[in-house]
C-alpha cells in the first residue's frame, strides 16, 4: 500500500511539473512575439507636406467681412454682435482668404460653387505635393481622404483618382462628416495601413 501511494504522488508530481514547465515555455514564446513584433515593425515617417494658398484676390480684412455681413441683410443686429466677438477670437485678421462666392456682390453658396472650391485648394495643394516629392502618381498605393463638411457622390477621393488616373488596384478611404478630429484618425490609419502594406506610397 505505501508503495502505491508513492507511485500515486510521484506521477501528480510529473503532472503539475509538466503544466508549469508548458505554461512557462508559452508565455516565453508569446514574450518573445511581442518584442519580435515591436522591434521590426515598420517605422513610418511624414516625408513632406503642401498646403494650399488661394491667389492674393481672394484676400480680406475682418472689417470688410463684418461690413459684407451687415449689408447682407441676413443678419440681425444680436447676430451681429456676436459674429463680431467670434471674430475677434477666433483668430480672424485682416489677411484672411474667403471663398469666391462670397466676394461677388450677391452670395450664392451651392453644390457647384463648393466642388469648384474643393477641385481649386485640393487639386492646388496635391500638386504642390507632388512637385515637391518628386512621387509618380502611378506609384500611389493607398489614398486617403478627410472633410468635414463637403460630402458629395461621387466621392472626394474617388473624383482624386480620376482626375490623376490613379491605378486600379488603389486603396481608397473616404473620411466624411467626423469633425476635425478625423484628421487624426486619418493619420492613424495612414500609419497602420502603411504598416501592412510598406511598398506602398501614401497620399494624403
Amino acid at each position: 500500500m505505501p508503495i502505491i501511494n508513492f507511485t500515486l504522488n510521484n506521477s501528480i508530481f510529473d503532472f503539475e511539473a509538466k503544466l508549469m514547465l508548458s505554461t512557462l515555455l508559452i508565455i516565453c514564446l508569446l514574450l518573445s512575439g511581442i518584442y519580435i513584433i515591436k522591434t521590426t515593425s515598420t517605422r513610418v515617417y511624414l516625408v513632406d507636406f503642401a498646403c494650399y494658398k488661394p491667389p492674393d484676390t481672394q484676400k480680406r480684412t475682418r472689417e470688410w467681412m463684418i461690413n459684407k455681413a451687415q449689408h447682407s441683410g441676413y443678419f440681425s443686429e444680436n447676430i451681429m454682435e456676436f459674429m463680431k466677438k467670434v471674430f475677434g477670437k477666433s483668430g480672424i485678421g485682416d489677411s484672411t482668404y474667403l471663398s469666391e462666392v462670397y466676394l461677388k456682390q450677391i452670395a450664392n453658396p451651392c453644390i457647384d460653387e463648393s466642388r469648384r472650391e474643393m477641385e481649386m485648394s485640393v487639386f492646388g495643394s496635391i500638386d504642390m505635393l507632388l512637385a515637391k516629392t518628386g512621387v509618380r502618381c502611378e506609384d500611389i498605393g493607398i489614398l486617403i481622404v478627410n472633410c468635414c463638411i463637403y460630402n458629395t457622390m461621387p466621392s472626394l477621393s474617388s473624383m482624386i483618382v480620376n482626375k490623376y488616373k490613379l491605378k486600379d488596384c488603389i486603396l481608397s478611404y473616404n473620411l466624411v462628416g467626423m469633425g476635425c478630429s478625423a484628421g487624426l484618425m486619418a493619420i492613424g490609419l495612414a500609419q497602420q495601413l502603411l504598416q501592412v502594406f510598406s511598398e506602398c506610397s501614401l497620399h494624403y
